[in-house]
This record gives structure tokens, C-alpha cells and sequence, in this order.
């Protein structure tokens, strides 16, 4: 176990390390020791700087993407305004600027992101006063899992503001951007639109609620396998008569959470996701190949949210997740019990 001395000097080279790269703005470096930061706060049981300190990783992080952003916009703007011939075109190049609200959109989680903050500030000062740990884990556990609900919440008015509004003003564009025959203008348009669908796809998945859970799994199956080396087998039996839209919606999380687990860390090449509805309960497998790790070891260390994640959402549906991990691979099981 490491010393509460090496955890603080570990703080002390941290907060010198943001300093000097925030002077030299390698915000990359500091977006790195924000997150660090944060862990390490953790495990020195300051709630509030970790907190802080996760908060400002969250913006910065925010911040460079937003940067990318907006270099991608002025950079298709200046390619519309090369192009402009005659007044219509002009007229059709003020709409580029309904791209702006995608700005405005990075704001909104922006402000999202500090009132979260805030709110579990308040929150963790208020269960500081207990003095019984019985009652500060009962709130922690419904403050996380009011967390995790909330952020259903905004990813669906993100997703959706992304789609109807940024979506169809690029979709827009792009028509008259065809009508003036400008190919090269049109494939950009065309390339962006689909980096729009992916990023509102991934941000909420639409497909769920509209073609069900098989569907919208082999959906995101295709597209890990696409991005890696895995090969991932399939077997779910139909659930969206028997579950409800909160219940599917975790358990399509669940599996999310695991494949990504499985690509990032497992070194795997083959994976497979079962889904079975039986009479009183539901039960999820997801096996892999790969290298395996210590479960209990990966649960005590502050680098395990993802499976922290995954045990809040099982808290939520009254379920339980049963995690078994060798040198042979690992297989994950869940048990959901139907009301």
C-alpha cells in the first residue's frame, strides 16, 4: 500500500507539474495531471479537491475538443467563402453560421459540468456532517446513482440538439452547396454529417429506442470490431416486451461498458455477449479471451471507474454483477431480476 506521505509529495509534483506546462499552454500535459490529481485527492479522502480537480479535467478536456471544433469550422467557412460567385452564394453562406450553435451547445455542458460540480460539493459537505458511515454510504450511493440518471438526461438533449438542429442546418447547406455544383464542398459537408450521426449516436443511442436492443447492440458490436482486432459473437434473445426503457437502457450501458473495457485493456481477440430472458430474471454474459487482471485489486484503485460504473448501474436496476477474471480471459455475468 502506498504511504499517505508518498500519496501528498505524489500531489506536490502534480500541482508543479500543471503550473509549469499551464505557462508553457501544453494543456494536453495538464489535462493529464488534472485527472491524476483528482485520483490521488481521492485516495487521500479529500472529497472536495478531488472533485475540483475532476471538474477542471472535465473542462479543459472540453476545452481542446471545442478548439477542434471551431479549427474545423473556420476552416470549412473559408472554404465556402473561396467558393462564393454571386449574391445568392452569399446569402447561402450567412447559414454557415447556425454551426456557431454547436459552440453554444459545448457551453451548455460546460455549465452542465459546474453545476454538477457544485451540486456534489454541497452535497459531500452535507453528508460530512453525519457521523454515522452507514448513513454517508447510503448518500453516496443515491447521489451516484442520481449522477448517473442525470447524465441520461442531458446526453438525450445533447444528442438531440446535435441531430434536429446542427444536423439539419448542415443538411441544409449542403443541399444548395449541390444545387451549385461544388464537389469538393459537398464531400466535406457529406463527411461531417457523419461525424455528427456517429457522435449523437455514441453520446445517446437512438437505435435502442427505436429498433430495440439486439439491433442497437450489433450496431455498436460492428463498429468496435471495426476499430480493432476483436471478433465479437452474439446470442441475445428479445427483451423489449419484457424490460422497460430505463431497464434496457442500462443494460445496453452495461454491455457498452464491457466490450470497452475488452478493446482498451483485456488484449483479446474474440468476445461474446449473451443476453438471455428467462422467467424471472435476465441474465447478461459477456466472455473474452484476453489477459485477464485481479478484480479486487482493480476495485480498490482509483483508475477503476469503469467497472465502479457498472456496479452503480446495477445498484440501480437491483441487480447483481459477478465479475471472474484468469490468465485465460474474463467473464462478466449479470443477474437482473424482473419485477
Amino acid at each position: 500500500l502506498v504511504s499517505e506521505g508518498s500519496l501528498k509529495a505524489a500531489i506536490a509534483e502534480y500541482e508543479k507539474l500543471v503550473e509549469l506546462e499551464s505557462s508553457k499552454n501544453n494543456w494536453a500535459k495538464v489535462v493529464e495531471a488534472k485527472q491524476n490529481l483528482a485520483e490521488l485527492y481521492q485516495k487521500v479522502n479529500d472529497d472536495t479537491k478531488a472533485l475540483q480537480n475532476q471538474s477542471q479535467y472535465i473542462q479543459l478536456k472540453d476545452s481542446i475538443e471545442q478548439d477542434k471544433k471551431l479549427k474545423a469550422l473556420s476552416y470549412y467557412k473559408t472554404q465556402f467563402e473561396t467558393e462564393r460567385k454571386d449574391k445568392q452564394i452569399t446569402q447561402q453562406l450567412s447559414q454557415i453560421q447556425v454551426l456557431n450553435l454547436e459552440n453554444k451547445n459545448k457551453q451548455k455542458q460546460v455549465v452542465i459540468v459546474l453545476t454538477l460540480s457544485i451540486f456534489s460539493i454541497l452535497i459531500i459537505l452535507f453528508v460530512k456532517k453525519y457521523n454515522q458511515s452507514k448513513k454517508e454510504q447510503r448518500l453516496q450511493k443515491n447521489f451516484s446513482h442520481r449522477l448517473l440518471n442525470v447524465q441520461e438526461e442531458e446526453r438525450v438533449k445533447i444528442s438531440r440538439d446535435l441531430h434536429d438542429s446542427i444536423g439539419q442546418s448542415l443538411s441544409l447547406v449542403k443541399r444548395e452547396v449541390q444545387k451549385k455544383q461544388m464537389p469538393d464542398i459537398s464531400e466535406l459537408l457529406s463527411a461531417t454529417l457523419q461525424d455528427l450521426r456517429e457522435i449523437s449516436q455514441s453520446i445517446y443511442p437512438y437505435n435502442l429506442r427505436k429498433f430495440g436492443l439486439n439491433y442497437a447492440v450489433e450496431q455498436l458490436s460492428r463498429k468496435i470490431e471495426n476499430a480493432s482486432d476483436l471478433s465479437i459473437k452474439l446470442k441475445i434473445q428479445d427483451i423489449d416486451k419484457t424490460a422497460g426503457e430505463e431497464l434496457t437502457l442500462n443494460i445496453y450501458r452495461l454491455i457498452q461498458e464491457a466490450l470497452s473495457n475488452v478493446a482498451k485493456h483485456a488484449n483479446a481477440k474474440n468476445v461474446e455477449v449473451m443476453v438471455l430472458n428467462k422467467p424471472n430474471e435476465i441474465v447478461i454474459k459477456v466472455k473474452d479471451d484476453g489477459d485477464g487482471f485481479d478484480v479486487n485489486y482493480k476495485m480498490k484503485t482509483s483508475k477503476s471507474f469503469g467497472l465502479q460504473t457498472m456496479h452503480q448501474r446495477m445498484d440501480i436496476i437491483k441487480g447483481k454483477l459477478k465479475i471472474k477474471s484468469t490468465l485465460e480471459g474474463t467473464q462478466l455475468e449479470a443477474l437482473i431480476p424482473l419485477a
